[in-house]
């Protein structure tokens, strides 16, 4: 009774996910607000070149978005990169960052200062060692309709090394599309569960109205999520899903099993701050990821359960997930990744547990030091 209690709940969030990414959307794509593109970078001066360099291929009209870039407590060749493409856009602001208080975490802070920095109502976000699509910002904005505070769009990874990378970049890579799309998912549900924040658009009006990160100023990370949930829980506003493949805006992953073990940690830890009902469902839905899993395993050593049983409850599960997968990663031009569809069903289980519950613990950190601390101050270029 246990183990189809267990199918039955799996299974009903599978289809939950599923009914949420089908339904049908209409963006209107003729929308051109002006709008705010906000990146802030730390000791990212090559990546940011290259973020820069897609910025000026976007189709959006050049007068209708300005350039915000924060250089928080950049010690390399940052400041004198904005000072290179300064001229490359119509409007190009820079705030800059010599020291974090210690009451709110760097990103944060650094992400407050070009919100406070920026002229326009529509904020858009993506990180330094992205390059965001031409079309990026037109797809982006077509969500915004009047009653819509936030937009989250598809943020995937790509391997960090793109000749032979070993298979756990490539489970990355699975997980992380797997990840956008049960968010997007999510969100067209209307319970919202995480987004990222590398292709991330909210009203400035939505980010002021709950006192911008005030309340979550103390976490490390959640400088996107944890700021969406606040939105939804105190404001008015619609959080809409930007699922358009072609508008991705991918990162790498880390480059070793340390800088993950660090990151993901870090992620998880975040969790602790999420409302009860996302923890809930997050304990639900990956407590029965779980034990479905497990179960033939304990089977063994537990007399009271049955293992060929249990193998079918398991078996169940692979079947509902490989027509899941099979049907959004098709959708979304992904279908080479259902290669890695075993090791991944066999390995998430497992990491979730140990990750999980170890990061729920585990005091967080970046993947950097801290840059030498000055006073701060910002202004243009």
């Amino acid at each position: 009774m246990v183990l189809i209690s267990l199918s039955i709940i799996y299974l009903t969030i599978t289809f939950w996910f599923g009914f949420g990414w089908f339904r049908k959307l209409k963006p209107n794509k003729q929308m051109k607000p002006v709008v705010s593109v906000i990146i802030a970078t730390h000791n990212e001066a090559q990546n940011l070149a290259n973020c820069l360099e897609a910025l000026t291929w976007q189709d959006y009209p050049a007068d209708k978005f300005e350039l915000v870039v924060v250089n928080d407590r950049s010690t390399d060749a940052t400041a004198a990169v904005l000072s290179q493409w300064s001229s490359r856009f119509s409007r190009f602001r820079t705030a800059t960052i010599y020291a974090t208080p210690a009451s709110i975490a760097p990103k944060k802070y650094a992400l407050k200062k070009g919100i406070e920095v920026s002229c326009n109502e529509i904020l858009c976000f993506t990180d330094a060692d992205c390059q965001p699509p031409a079309h990026w910002l037109s797809d982006l904005t077509a969500e915004f309709t009047q009653d819509v505070g936030m937009v989250v769009g598809l943020a995937p990874l790509t391997t960090a090394v793109s000749a032979a990378p070993p298979l756990w970049q490539k489970l990355l890579v699975y997980e992380s599309w797997l990840n956008n799309l049960f968010a997007l998912a999510a969100i067209r549900q209307g319970f919202p569960l995480s987004c990222t924040g590398r292709n991330l658009a909210y009203r400035k009006t939505a980010f002021n109205q709950i006192q911008g990160f005030n309340e979550i100023a103390h976490s490390l990370s959640g400088d996107d999520d944890l700021l969406m949930h606040l939105i939804q829980k105190k404001t008015s506003w619609q959080i809409a899903a930007m699922a358009d493949s072609e508008a991705a805006v991918t990162s790498k992953t880390v480059g070793s099993l340390r800088q993950l073990w660090t990151q993901r940690t870090r992620h998880f830890s975040t969790g602790k701050y999420y409302p009860i009902e996302k923890k809930l469902f997050y304990l639900i839905w990956h407590g029965t990821t779980i034990l479905l899993t497990l179960m033939p395993i304990l089977a063994l050593a537990i007399p009271a359960l049955s293992f060929w049983f249990a193998v079918q409850m398991l078996a169940i599960k692979w079947v509902a997930d490989f027509i899941f997968h099979w049907l959004v990663f098709k959708r979304n031009g992904q279908l080479h990744l259902l290669k890695y569809f075993i090791p991944f069903e066999l390995i998430n289980p497992i990491y979730l547990l140990i990750v999980g519950t170890i990061g729920w613990f585990k005091p967080p950190q970046w993947q950097v030091s801290d840059a030498k601390k000055l006073p701060s101050e910002t202004g243009d270029l």
